[in-house]
């Protein structure tokens, strides 16, 4: 699915501007916005923390249990396996919401506010470009972590190639067309968004902050009691997390749209 953008001659958002509109849009459409994510995070959530506990009660049962569950497993053995297998199904369905997520942002931005499965098709059948593009950047992340100048690099790759999954669907472009995409869009605008995500970030981390504190008061209990408090907690961080997950989205997306509409008016086709 294609979004067509409305051209406009000039960039419209200031780094709080950003923000404010994002929130405005969500706020305006929370079923549109939200309901793409939040109908697969929350149950990928459960899913998720279900299985980290029958896990440990089961399989694991010979295992010290890691605070926070299976995610906070650091040494070699099953143990490690398994969060490995569950961080890359979580992943690959994170990218997929984030897709989906996009799309319904693109649409009530521009008036025309779609339903879920208006969402959800797009991103499920351009599952193999997301999953494309997430290898791309992974494979690029770990290039540059070889070394001390590509470590130092990362933050500004990051920033360049921010707006790639932007790209990949809303103008149905291939991975590599997505990034090339987002490099020529950023170019010149990175602080633009780098001050819009600080200031998202801040919003973001506080109410999440709030809940994996409260996990750390279940730390010196016994083995059960920690694994009941850490799947409940998980639940509720799962779902709790959907609306903040999807403000980082919606304003990549805007300033996506924002950039886009710019270049079209300069570089007419």
């Amino acid at each position: 699915m294609t979004v067509p953008v409305a051209a406009s001659p000039e960039a419209r958002y200031s780094p709080a501007g950003l923000l404010r509109e994002s929130i405005r849009l969500m706020r305006a459409n929370p079923r549109a916005t939200i309901l793409p994510m939040a109908v697969i995070q929350v149950p990928l959530t459960i899913l998720i923390a279900v299985a980290s506990f029958a896990l440990y009660a089961t399989v694991f049962s010979g295992d010290p249990y890691p605070t926070g569950g299976i995610y906070g497993v650091s040494e070699m053995g099953r143990p490690l396996f398994a969060m490995v297998l569950i961080l890359a199904v979580n992943g690959l369905f994170a990218f997929v919401a984030q897709g989906a997520t996009t799309i319904a942002i693109a649409g009530a931005a521009q008036g025309r506010p779609t339903n879920v499965s208006e969402s959800l098709d797009p991103a499920f059948t351009r599952m193999g470009s997301l999953v494309g593009l997430a290898i791309m950047l992974i494979a690029g992340t770990v290039v540059l972590a070889f070394s001390i100048v590509g470590i130092a690099l990362l933050p500004f790759f990051a920033l360049r190639m921010g707006l790639a999954i932007n790209a990949l669907m809303l103008e149905n472009l291939t991975p590599l067309q997505a990034l090339r995409r987002s490099w020529r869009l950023m170019k010149g605008n990175m602080f633009r968004l780098l001050g819009a995500l600080i200031l998202t970030g801040v919003i973001v981390f506080i109410p999440l902050l709030i809940v994996q504190t409260l996990g750390l008061l279940a730390a010196d209990s016994g083995r059960t009691t920690r694994m009941i408090a850490d799947i409940l907690l998980s639940i509720v961080d799962g779902v709790i997390a959907v609306p903040f997950v999807v403000l980082p989205i919606a304003v990549t997306t805007l300033f996506y749209l924002d950039l886009k509409a710019k270049n079209d008016v300069r570089n007419p086709s």
